[in-house]
């Protein structure tokens, strides 16, 4: 299928948007399933929708410059959007007098943002996809299906027909050649450095 133009998505292209949420939703999904699945997995769906909404917004204001763009940012609104669903119901909880320990329990010790989920949404997944267009398509393919649509590594490996050991070193190198990318450019990484500031 293919990727719809960012210019028919300004224009308000019914089609295109449809087209578009074929791709966005699996992106949404495995973003808001990688915080809620074991928290709150109902609310895996709304969170998605909502992040594509968001997103959506952030096209029809001209903020978003390419398709790519779209995805990754739809990813990073949906992991906030869902980071901010669990403090919000665990707020509640303790508001409640329903308290719990935190011991034992990955799903909620994990609440506290990293530094790239300080940044605005639209300037990291701007900076992402600067960084990842500079890798070779295999790479970028399978960065993109195991961090943004949270593949697992043994399901990679069927869906690029490759051994699961060929998918862990293809990922390593991957992540190397974006290191050595941000070291070659300056400006990356000035930009990243202020956003983990």
């Amino acid at each position: 299928m293919l990727k719809p133009d960012i210019r028919s998505l300004q224009a308000g292209d019914a089609r295109m948007w449809d087209v578009a949420f074929y791709w966005l939703w699996p992106v949404a999904c495995a973003a808001a399933n990688r915080r809620l699945a074991t928290f709150a997995p109902a609310e895996v769906e709304d969170v998605a929708v909502g992040a594509i909404r968001e997103a959506a917004e952030q096209v029809q204001a001209g903020k978003v410059e390419s398709f790519e763009d779209l995805k990754a940012l739809t990813g990073v609104v949906a992991s906030r959007r869902a980071l901010d669903l669990v403090r919000r119901m665990q707020a509640e909880r303790r508001a409640a007098g329903m308290t719990e320990t935190m011991e034992g329990r990955d799903d909620l010790a994990s609440t506290e943002p990293g530094p790239l989920e300080r940044v605005d949404s639209h300037e990291l997944a701007k900076l992402l996809t600067a960084l990842a267009a500079k890798l070779p398509e295999r790479q970028r393919q399978l960065l993109q299906a195991y961090y943004v649509e949270g593949l697992k590594q043994a399901e990679l490996a069927k869906a690029f027909g490759m051994p699961m050991g060929t998918v862990g070193v293809t990922l390593s190198r991957a992540l190397e050649s974006l290191r050595e990318e941000l070291r070659k450019q300056p400006q990356l990484m000035k930009e990243l450095l202020e956003a983990l500031r």
